[in-house]
């Protein structure tokens, strides 16, 4: 087995500092005879003079497509693609304590769910009252009208994550758009031609029970809680008989009443509908400030603009450009 190399290099010091990412007694036992590749979990210690990692964990798994941290907690998982589940689409997933102040990660579980994640959004950590862990996980199973959806919740008990309860099927023939939980709480968009966002009661883990549906025009990309009773959705409206998407979207839905979620109000831009925002595809460009209600979205866009050369009043060419605008919203939930 070929083991990971490291080099980093300090302004002041000419040579470059190298070593091996970890020793062969912290990598631990492939998971499945199947695993081919080798995944490090590197912890650095930003503040220290000497550059280098502090630990590193290595793990014989499949590839990683999806990376979810808590506090206490980190977790990967892996596509399994026809390899388990008699067959059937599924992912797999590691769980890693972060210990000793962070200075280190231990793997320390290893659990398996039906279908393909979104994103990390698609995954939480919940600890109770008591301090039991919960891992709750959104997943797609199958392609096309044979397509369900489902929310999960898992317990690590020893070294397995089992699983306790799940939902049932969502929107069968659809997929998921955008996930977001929020303590007790689990929002779920789905898209095929309208947006359903479901509401889920997750507060009995063994139980997890879908409260209520809203079905509206377009879908919702990124969810963004703003208190217990108002949500954000950011996405695209789109044609109710063909589902072709359109022009970029804001909604505030009403999620006071689980069992009756409601569209409170909807901003649509107006930009043409290949304008597009980084905001839907990366959360770090939503801006929401709580102790403002302010909301801030940068939206892209070009096309051909007039060009005054000579500064006669007059056009002399035209030039593609393009340009980005941040729009600024206040909310006002009363």
């Amino acid at each position: 087995l070929a083991l990971p190399h490291y080099s980093s290099w300090r302004d002041d010091v000419d040579a470059a500092t190298t070593g091996l990412l970890n020793e062969a007694t912290d990598i631990f036992r492939p998971v499945t005879e199947a695993d081919q590749n080798l995944i490090s979990v590197s912890v650095f210690d930003m503040a220290a003079n000497d550059p280098g990692p502090v630990s590193s964990t290595s793990v014989p798994t499949a590839y990683s497509t999806t990376v979810y941290a808590s506090t206490d907690s980190l977790y990967l998982t892996n596509p399994d693609w026809g390899m388990s589940r008699d067959g059937e689409e599924a992912s797999s997933i590691l769980k890693f304590d972060i210990v000793d102040d962070g200075d280190r990660v231990d793997l320390v579980a290893k659990g398996q769910v039906p279908g393909r994640l979104l994103n990390s959004f698609s995954m939480d950590e919940y600890s109770d009252s008591q301090g039991t862990e919960s891992l709750r996980i959104a997943t797609t199973s199958g392609w096309g009208e044979g397509t369900d959806n489902r929310v999960y919740i898992l317990q690590q008990a020893d070294t397995e994550l089992e699983m306790l309860g799940r939902t049932p099927k969502l929107a069968p023939g659809e997929q998921i758009f955008s996930v977001r939980f929020a303590g007790l709480t689990g929002y779920v968009v789905t898209f095929r031609q309208t947006d359903p966002l479901f509401t889920i009661d997750l507060s009995v883990p063994g139980a997890p029970q879908v409260m209520g549906e809203l079905h509206i025009t377009g879908f919702s990309n990124y969810l963004q809680p703003v208190n217990d009773d108002f949500l954000i959705g950011l996405g695209r409206d789109a044609d109710p008989n063909t589902g072709r998407a359109q022009e970029l979207q804001i909604s505030l839905f009403d999620v006071s009443d689980l069992s009756n979620p409601a569209l409170a109000d909807r901003y649509s831009f107006n930009v043409p509908d290949w304008a597009w925002t980084e905001a839907i595809s990366d959360h770090h460009a939503v801006g929401y400030y709580p102790e403002y209600q302010v909301l801030a979205i940068p939206v892209s866009n070009d096309g051909w603009v007039t060009v005054d050369r000579d500064g006669d009043g007059r056009a002399d060419f035209e030039r593609y450009r393009p340009r980005t605008d941040l729009y600024v919203f206040q909310l006002d939930l009363s």
